[in-house]
């Protein structure tokens, strides 16, 4: 059932969509799981010596709960066994295959929100939203300035985007190392966060609250967002658990 004020709010075009992996992974790209192996097979079939990369991922896929730490681990070990611009490669590569929008991309385009943010690396959402006009910015200084000003119909990419030139993308956000300085306190991107939600509503979109992404943005604005204008997050149940209602 819809809440009348999560309408409202979406009808008034100011609030902001943060938009997970269930879209993408629903429209036939790789989940972070089978991104992971598909890098460790490439780079094994180099002749890389990715064992330590491939005993993680294996860990990871029996402990799902512990993915959020276990796969940028195993990122970190394929960027060690081979080096980090060719485990982009390989993620840009994988993350072009399918081309076409989903129906859920196409769904949350047809909402009147200001802004997208996303995690995701792949261009499906931002593909959905050309034709309203939206922009696709990557996650260097610059291209984080262009938030600035409330300009709106902008897809924001925190996390990198393979579709974007290599100028616009400071990193893909893949390992334990790219998270920490990505999320550090006082980082641009942390900064960022934390002003779209001082200044938006924000409505979560396509996320699990299992899922490491949407705690780290969570986390990042939980300083700033106001109990008396709380987020929203479309769930797969009909009502939250007392956690979840915590975390919005």
């Amino acid at each position: 059932m819809l809440n009348l004020d999560l309408i409202h709010l979406i009808n008034s075009g100011k609030a902001v969509a943060f938009v997970g992996t269930g879209p993408s992974c629903d429209a036939g790209l790789d989940g972070w799981l089978r991104l992971a192996a598909s890098v460790a097979a490439v780079l094994t079939a180099e002749n890389c010596d990715t064992r330590r990369a491939q005993k993680a991922i294996e860990v990871a896929r029996a402990q799902r709960t512990n993915e959020a730490t276990l796969l940028p681990e195993a990122f970190d070990l394929l960027k060690g066994s081979s080096n980090a611009r060719r485990v982009e490669d390989i993620v840009r590569r994988r993350m072009s295959t399918p081309s076409t929008p989903g129906r859920f991309h196409l769904a949350f385009a047809d909402w009147p929100f200001q802004y997208y943010v996303t995690p995701n690396f792949d261009p499906l959402l931002d593909r959905a939203l050309t034709p309203h006009g939206f922009v696709s910015i990557g996650n260097t200084v610059g291209e984080i300035r262009k938030l600035s000003g409330g300009a709106g119909r902008l897809v924001w990419h925190p996390h990198g985007a393979t579709p974007l030139p290599r100028d616009k993308v400071l990193r893909l956000v893949l390992g334990k190392d790219d998270y920490d300085e990505t999320y550090a306190v006082g980082s641009p991107i942390s900064n960022t966060l934390a002003s779209l939600a001082q200044f938006h509503r924000l409505v979560f979109l396509g996320f699990g609250f299992a899922d490491s992404d949407l705690l780290r943005l969570l986390d990042s604005v939980k300083r700033i967002s106001s109990p008396s204008k709380p987020s929203f997050a479309f769930l797969g149940q009909e009502h939250p658990t007392s956690r979840e209602a915590q975390l919005l």
